[in-house]
């Protein structure tokens, strides 16, 4: 798929940033919790910006206040850009896995 796609799938959206805390769910309709945070390949870029840098992935899941202060287990999930099908206002269809 690739930058195209990636292309394809962000059109529109004025910052990346924007897909944070979206809803995430399946072609299927199940649902995977919340986006909050993006992912990409190499060192982190202090100040600099990297016109060629794309994100590779993100994590979402199901996770309260109490779990991010490190009480209690997370529901966390790493999906890979890739899997995106349709970005919405507040909400990312993605790939129902092969194995369902």
């Amino acid at each position: 798929m690739g930058v195209r796609h990636c292309e394809q799938i962000t059109r529109g959206m004025e910052k990346i940033t924007a897909i944070l805390f979206s809803e995430v769910e399946d072609k299927s309709g199940k649902k995977y919790g919340r986006v909050f945070e993006l992912r990409s390949d190499g060192d982190p870029e202090r100040g600099e910006v990297s016109e060629g840098r794309s994100v590779t992935a993100f994590l979402c899941g199901t996770t309260g206040i109490l779990q991010q202060f490190g009480f209690g287990h997370r529901n966390i999930k790493s999906i890979d850009w890739d899997r995106i099908v349709e970005i919405k206002p507040g909400k990312i269809i993605i790939e129902s896995p092969k194995n369902s």
